[in-house]
């Protein structure tokens, strides 16, 4: 029987910071189009991107959206405690993993 109480016990304790850090991830809220719009022309103007058109800005609008999702997703479980990182932009967050390997691996 006390075998079974330190087991309860243990799992408990195991079980109600999990619940925590999922109950912080399921408040997780998305960025706006306006944020995320505001937020990549920022980071254009950190990086020094320009587009040669329109249609190619959107492109890599869409993309760069993609990421900045992957990344608050990420930093809120980070927040929550499940992740031991976080994660950022860079100069790259405009481009597919495809285009960031094909130019690191010929």
């Amino acid at each position: 029987m006390r075998c079974y109480t330190a087991a309860a016990a243990t799992l408990l304790l195991l079980l109600v910071p999990l619940a925590a850090a999922e109950a912080a991830i399921a408040s997780y809220r998305e960025r706006t189009e306006e944020e995320m719009r505001r937020v990549f022309v920022e980071w254009m103007a950190k990086h020094g991107m320009a587009y040669g058109s329109a249609v190619e800005e959107e492109r890599r609008y869409a993309i760069f959206k993609d990421k900045l999702r992957t990344v608050d997703r990420h930093n809120a479980g980070a927040d929550a405690g499940i992740h031991p990182y976080r994660l950022g932009l860079n100069s790259f967050s405009d481009r597919t993993s495809a285009e960031i390997y094909s130019r690191v691996i010929p």
